[in-house]
Formats: C-alpha cells, sequence, structure tokens
C-alpha cells in the first residue's frame, strides 16, 4: 500500500507525459525489491529522471536484485515482457535473460567497470533488427557520493548492420582462438595480434599491474610494422594524472588526439610522444575493486575512435582477461593434480619399501627358529641361529623407531634401513626332498647362511654367493638345478641377474626363483619379465619354498 509521502515522491520523480511515466506512477513501489521511493539513494533517483528525459533507449536495472526502470523508447526491447518488466527484477523479466547479461551486470556492480557489449548478446532484442537498424549496449555504474554502486544505467545505441557484423564475426574468431590455448602469456599475444590487425592498429599493448596499481609490466605486444615495442615495465603515473586516475577508477580512457588533450600533464604528453602515441584507447580490468590489467590500442597518428570501436576493445579486453584468468587456472589445477600424483607415487614406493623392510628381519628369525628346532643344543648350528634372532630383533627395534620417527615429518620418504635377510619359514617340517644343487644369491650374510643351513637339513647340496657377478660365477662351477635370488642386490639387482641367465646358452635353463620383500603386483611382473620363474615374498614358508624347489624339478 503507498503512503501519502510516497505519493508525493512519485509524483515528483515520474511527472510528466509518456506511456512508461504513467505506469511507474500507477506501480506500488513498495512491493517491489526496491522499497518505497522515498527511501531511495538520492542518485537512483537522478539517473531515473535522466532515464526518463532521455530520447535513447534506456533503462536501469537498480538495487542487488538488479529491479527494471526504464524509458518509453525502451520499449522494443522487452518484446513481449512489456509492460508487466516494469519493477521487476532481472531474473523475473524474462527467460534466459540473467544468462545473457547477469554476469555483465554482477561485474559492472562488483568492479564498477563501465563496460559496451554486442546485442547479439540480448535475447529480447531479436526484433530491433527488424524495426530500426542493430543495437549495441553501455552499462555504467550508478553511484553514491561515497562511492556505493546503487544500479546500473543502460543504454542502447543504434550501429550499421556492417558494423555488428564485423564486430560480432572478430569476437567469434577470437573466442575460438583463445578456447585453444593454455598458456596464458599465449593467450596475451595472440589477444593483441588479432585486435591489432582487425583495427589497423599501430600497437595494442596487455600489461598486468601490480598491487599498488602503479606499475605496469607488458606482457604482450602487438606492432605494426615500423612501431618500437613497450615490452617490459612503466610507470602508470607516468602517463599523466587524468590517465592514471581513468585506470585506477575503472574508466576506459579514449584520446583521439594526445597532444590537444588539455587534462595531460607535461609529463604525460612526454610520455605518448616518446612512445610513439597520437592516440589511444585503454581499458582497465578491475578486480575485487582493484586495477589488476589494463588492455590499450595505440596509433601513431590521431585517430577518431567510433563507439563501435571502442565497444570492441573493451570487449576484447574481457575476453582476454578471462581467457588468461581461466589458462592459469587450469595450470594451477593441472601443478596441483601432478603433486597429488607425485605424492602418491611416492607414498606408494614408501609403502612398498616398508612391506620389503618388514619382511626382510622375519625371513631369517623364521629361518633360525627350524635350525633350533633341529641343531644340537648348545652346538655351532644353534648358536649361529641365536645370534642371526638376536641381530634382527635389533634390527626390528631400528625399524619401529624409524617408524615413529615418521609420524614427526611431512615427507614420506623416509629412508629405512636395510635390515635382514631372507629365508625359509618353519612350519611344520615337510618332508626330505630328492637331493639337488641349490645356489643362493644374497648379499646378506644372515639370509644367505641361515638359508643354506636350513636347505642343507633337507638334504640339499648348497652353495653361497653375495652379490650378482659372484653368483654368475659361482653357478658356472657348480652347475646349479635350482637359483634362489634375491632382487635388491648392490650393483648388479636381481632383475639383471636373471637377464644375465637367460642370455646365457650355459645358465638359460637353470630355474630362477626370485625371493624378495617387494611383493606388489608390479614387482611380480617386473620379475617375470626378467626371466624368473617364481616370485616369492620374504618370508616364505618352508613348505611353500620346498614345494615350489619340488615342482621345478621334476
Amino acid at each position: 500500500m503507498t503512503s501519502n509521502g510516497d505519493n508525493h515522491a512519485e509524483n515528483a520523480l515520474f511527472s510528466g507525459s509518456g506511456e512508461v511515466r504513467a505506469l511507474c506512477r500507477s506501480l506500488d513501489w513498495g512491493a517491489t525489491p526496491l522499497g518505497p521511493i522515498h527511501g531511495w539513494p538520492q542518485s537512483l533517483r537522478a539517473a531515473v529522471r535522466l532515464c526518463l528525459d532521455c530520447p535513447t533507449a534506456m533503462a536501469i536495472w537498480a538495487g542487488p536484485q538488479f529491479t527494471l526502470i526504464h524509458n518509453d523508447n525502451y520499449r522494443f526491447a522487452l518484446a513481449g515482457q512489456y509492460p508487466r518488466a516494469l519493477g521487476r527484477p532481472v531474473r523475473e523479466v524474462g527467460s534466459g535473460l540473467w544468462d545473457a547479461i547477469g554476469p555483465e551486470l554482477l561485474r559492472c556492480l562488483d568492479g564498477g567497470v563501465p563496460t559496451r557489449y554486442p546485442e547479439a548478446r540480448r535475447p529480447l532484442e531479436r526484433h530491433v533488427h527488424q524495426r530500426d537498424g542493430c543495437f549495441a549496449c553501455s552499462l555504467t555504474p550508478i553511484r553514491e557520493e561515497d562511492g556505493r554502486i546503487v544500479g546500473v544505467l543502460d543504454v542502447l545505441e543504434q550501429t550499421t548492420s556492417g558494423e555488428r557484423e564485423a564486430r560480432y564475426a572478430f569476437l567469434l574468431a577470437l573466442a575460438d582462438t583463445l578456447r585453444l590455448l593454455t598458456d596464458p602469456e599465449r593467450v596475451q599475444i595472440e589477444a593483441t595480434r588479432m585486435l591489432g590487425e582487425h583495427l589497423g592498429a599501430s600497437r595494442v599493448d596487455y600489461a598486468e599491474v601490480d598491487a599498488d596499481a602503479n606499475t605496469l609490466y607488458v606482457r604482450a605486444c602487438y606492432c605494426a610494422a615500423g612501431t618500437a615495442s613497450t615490452l617490459g615495465e612503466h610507470c602508470l603515473d607516468s602517463f599523466g594524472t587524468s590517465v592514471a586516475e581513468a585506470m585506477r577508477s575503472g574508466r576506459t580512457m579514449v584520446l583521439d588526439n594526445t597532444t590537444r588533450v588539455l587534462e595531460l600533464t607535461d609529463q604525460g604528453r612526454r610520455s605518448h610522444r616518446a612512445m610513439g602515441i597520437q592516440s589511444h584507447v585503454t581499458v582497465p580490468l578491475m578486480s575485487a575493486g582493484r586495477l589488476t590489467a589494463v588492455l590499450a590500442a595505440h596509433q601513431a597518428i590521431p585517430r577518431d575512435w567510433t563507439p563501435s570501436e571502442v565497444a570492441l576493445i573493451e570487449q576484447t579486453a574481457v575476453r582476454a582477461w578471462d581467457a588468461v584468468e581461466r589458462a592459469r587456472t587450469d595450470a594451477a589445477l593441472r601443478h596441483s593434480q601432478a603433486q597429488l600424483q607425485e605424492r602418491d607415487q611416492r607414498k606408494q614406493q614408501f609403502l612398498s619399501a616398508l612391506s620389503h623392510q618388514l619382511r626382510e628381519p622375519l625371513a631369517p628369525v623364521r629361518n633360525s627358529l627350524h635350525i633350533l628346532d633341529r641343531a644340537a643344543p648348545g652346538g655351532d648350528q644353534a648358536r649361529r641361529a641365536k645370534q642371526v634372532i638376536e641381530r634382527q630383533v635389533d634390527q626390528l627395534s631400528h625399524l619401529a623407531d624409524d617408524l615413529s620417527d615418521l609420524t614427526h615429518t611431512t615427507d614420506t620418504e623416509l629412508q629405512l634401513r636395510r635390515t635382514g635377510p631372507v629365508g625359509a619359514g618353519s612350519e611344520a617340517t615337510p618332508g626330505r626332498a630328492q637331493r639337488r644343487r641349490v645356489l643362493v644369491i644374497e648379499d646378506n650374510i644372515d639370509a644367505a647362511i641361515s638359508l643354506r643351513e636350513v636347505l642343507e637339513l633337507l638334504g640339499h647340496v648348497v652353495a653361497v654367493a653375495f652379490d650378482g657377478p659372484d653368483g654368475i660365477a659361482k653357478a658356472r662351477e657348480l652347475h646349479p638345478d635350482v637359483v634362489l635370488c634375491d632382487i635388491v642386490l648392490p650393483g648388479m639387482d636381481g632383475h639383471a641377474v636373471a637377464r644375465a641367465f637367460r642370455s646365457d646358452a650355459e645358465l638359460r635353463d637353470v630355474h630362477l626363483v626370485a625371493l624378495t620383500g617387494y611383493a606388489l603386483p608390479e614387482d611380480l611382473e617386473r620379475a617375470v619379465e626378467a626371466g624368473f620363474e617364481h616370485h616369492v615374498a620374504k618370508p616364505p614358508s618352508l613348505a611353500k619354498l620346498v614345494s615350489i624347489l619340488g615342482g621345478l624339478l621334476r
């Protein structure tokens, strides 16, 4: 319900002739998102008076919900949504309108950046081309004295069909080009090149701005023949106070002839002259109210920049900036994914190493337990078995200390100590196998000796080598039936040993069994590829090892 005070405000604000003014007087503004008229900001009321008096098609998107107020000449832009659109938020005006202009309104509201856009983005303006030619749209923030933005002024400008089509074709080609680029620097280079060639400009710069909004870093510079590059660092204030203030406030600067601009200081004129600039259009790009980048088109001679050209430069600036930010975001995402992948790989390597190191000390312990069950009490075999168990218990204690240290570090690449030898288990004693020649290749003395003694208790003839080359040499002497080979050997590892056996005519038929603490599926695949017939994780049970030996020797 409208109060007497609001009636007075309506009569004062919407007085005069015209269909839209009459509709404004009849509308209950208190029921709209803007609320009663007497509470509207003074700058909004002034903009409404300007809008209603203007002969150009003009509208205001007011308040945080962008409530529509428009003049008579703007009615054609609303098509079937007139007159119901008056006083409604943009999301309620027409299907698809928010998707078409919402981001532009938000950019204008949040960043305070006035912009021009081709009419192709406005689905409600399709009939414009059938009536009065073609139109472009400019959006300008409406500010209170304290700088607060209370709305956006929307002005439709008539252009020729040829200008519109050329501009639309250029922007389409620009979008297609930038979409394929993943490097931010290439985005800037291509955007400046395409715009410079399209406009016939002497130079087009894309510069980024430091945090104090005073230092420009020109990252990309298109130059026509005979024009010097401006790549590098420049001081914004050196171009004159008027240019610097326009940039920092987010206003596009259009100078047709720098020698005749009274606002330029002597220093500003010298800077323009030194860079060969007699006219230019400079578009600031704002983020969170701060100047972050600049796109500028320069001409070495005076030039009367048309509204269509200015709009095209502004559109190019916005699209290039968006593409640069998208490329940087994508690059950061790829870097993050690569880091996660690297961390995951390091984790897998650590877990694999941990599995290996946990298995290693168990094997000689189980080996020695088997020997103690069968050796004479107090004899040399029993004494050696007891010493092996003591050493491996010490190794397990050190490993436990290392794992405790892991809880105090951020890097999973803990270097675990190499802990113990390989050996067979101490389950129920299997039956004595047929006597065979066995070669054990293991660099850990405890592992090699304890496994030899276990196998000798089973009746086999066993030789021991502590590295790959020694193992190959002893194999030629012993002519073993089976080689039990550790994978982790110094210098020549177990895979290299297996390949050497398989490539040697004298040794290629020897049965090869890999014994290792690395027992992941990929470890098995590598062992098979190298030439091993079996891959046994440490510590294997004695029954399993005897079963494998028996199966290979049948």
